[in-house]
């Protein structure tokens, strides 16, 4: 808090406001320059000018860590605040808050399946309908062709 009060009043009124507007309004440089009460016609240089300043940096660092500190995001939160929402709500947003419970907790998953590709499964096939002296003659004819493709020929 000391380090909060002693960076914001290195800054003088229209910088501080700058910084509050810049982290409120989605970090716009230009609009919160605007809205700071810096001239529109040079908004957008202010604007780009202040960012580059250590102690607007820092400033503008400290509003962004306060803000998150105040969201709670963790999923018992969010988990307690869609429960209160089922309580409390029309039917429409019940609903919604019952599917986003149901994601939360994993109800959607998706099914694993077994998938199986296999380029050579016609080729297992054929290897597996043949006789131990086809095997053989099959093998020898793999090393022998230069090509790398084997000759399926049955023996007789």
């Amino acid at each position: 808090m000391e380090e909060t009060n002693s960076v914001k009043n290195d800054l003088n009124e229209l910088q501080r406001a700058f910084c509050e507007y810049y982290v409120s309004n989605g970090f716009n440089a230009t609009q919160a320059a605007k809205s700071a009460g810096y001239s529109e016609r040079t908004a957008g240089s202010q604007g780009s000018r202040l960012l580059k300043e250590d102690k607007i940096q820092k400033y503008i660092d400290i509003l962004k860590q306060q803000a998150a500190s105040h969201i709670d995001l963790s999923k018992e939160a969010l988990l307690t605040k869609l429960n209160a929402m089922l309580l409390n709500s029309p039917e429409g947003i019940q609903l919604k808050a019952i599917d986003l419970i149901n994601k939360m907790n994993g109800y959607y998953a998706p099914e694993k399946q077994e998938v199986t590709h296999n380029k050579y499964s016609d080729l297992e096939k054929k290897v597996e309908e043949m006789s131990a002296e086809e095997l053989e003659v099959y093998i020898q004819s793999m090393n022998d062709d230069s090509d790398d493709k084997p000759n399926l020929k049955r023996v007789k």
